[in-house]
């Protein structure tokens, strides 16, 4: 490498640096235009203006379509296990596909089919770019830290799929509208994270010690599964409040119990103790066993430490 190349390439990391430097004390709005508009060039040399940004903050249950439809969707995962959303629609993800093979954006309209795994990877250099750049506009204490952290995961096959994987109680999403190479082409890319701060690993503290008693006293959570039904994935989306499920006979009789970790603990038989409902567990079930092995164990210990009644003690 000689000394000219070597030396455009620090320009180049230096102007890059300069330009996220710049992004600094902006609110969300201002950081996400200016991130886009870097990306897309540093990225491809590629002309992107936001015509718009959107905000809003969103309860879980209000989310609904708010990433959009027929799109290419994908999960952001934050640092300490923060699960976020990313939409592109088809005319930004044709604008991002030209940049990187025909090096150049065209005005045709985007071939309408549904996105793979590959589409996901010609877009996940762009989302990535996008927010490391908001990370360092946004990392001040003072600033919304709520997009700080995240790069994209995988993609999802649509938008039920990321509904179904929303944890968090509320999300902060933000919509911008795009035009790309001077308005030839225009396409839209939101953004959807938890509101709540990332959970910080926790640092250990010294081992606790409980007692039998203390162990004894701990909640322990258990599901009793009455049966286990099969039906088409199709069925099973239809399903709503209110609809009946048709169950085998004497389901009460066969009931398994297991973990919350679906480790199973046996089986029994559901009835009613007292007014309440009660789980009566067979007597071969794995749970008992494991219970009578332990009492074994405890009496043969018991007797091994136990002195015989008619043995007398030896004389000091």
């Amino acid at each position: 490498m000689d000394i000219n190349t070597h030396r455009q390439i620090i320009l180049k990391k230096a102007s890059t640096t300069r330009r996220m430097a710049d992004l600094s004390d902006l609110p969300v709005d201002k950081a996400l235009e200016r991130a886009l508009s870097t990306t897309a060039r540093d990225l491809w040399g590629l002309v992107l203006d936001v015509a718009s940004v959107s905000q809003n903050v969103l309860l879980q249950d209000e989310c609904g379509d708010v990433l959009g439809t027929d799109r290419l969707f994908l999960s952001l995962k934050g640092q300490h296990g923060g699960l976020g959303f990313a939409s592109i629609d088809a005319d930004l993800h044709s604008a991002i596909v030209e940049s990187q093979t025909i090096g150049q954006v065209t005005g045709a309209p985007p071939e309408k089919r549904g996105f793979t795994s590959i589409d996901a990877m010609l877009a996940a250099p762009f989302v990535d770019g996008v927010m490391t750049r908001l990370s360092v506009a946004l990392a001040r204490p003072e600033a919304s830290s709520d997009f700080c952290g995240y790069a994209v995961g995988e993609r999802l096959e649509n938008g039920r799929a990321a509904r179904l994987l929303m944890g968090a109680v509320a999300y902060r999403q933000v919509n911008a509208m795009v035009e790309l190479a001077s308005g030839l082409r225009k396409g839209v890319l939101t953004l959807l994270v938890p509101t709540e701060p990332p959970h910080q690993p926790v640092e250990e503290d010294k081992p606790v010690h409980l007692s039998d008693d203390m162990l004894m006293e701990l909640n322990v959570c258990f599901d009793a599964v009455l049966c286990k039904l099969k039906m088409p994935l199709q069925q099973l989306h239809e399903l709503s409040v209110g609809d009946r499920l048709p169950l085998p006979k004497n389901v009460e009789q066969t009931v398994e119990l297991m973990a919350r970790d679906r480790s199973g603990f046996g089986s029994g038989q559901l009835g009613r103790l007292d007014g309440q409902r009660a789980f009566r567990i067979d007597e071969d079930s794995p749970l008992i066993a494991h219970l009578k092995e332990e009492e074994a164990d405890d009496s043969e210990i018991a007797q091994v430490g136990a002195v015989p009644e008619k043995q007398a003690l030896p004389a000091e």
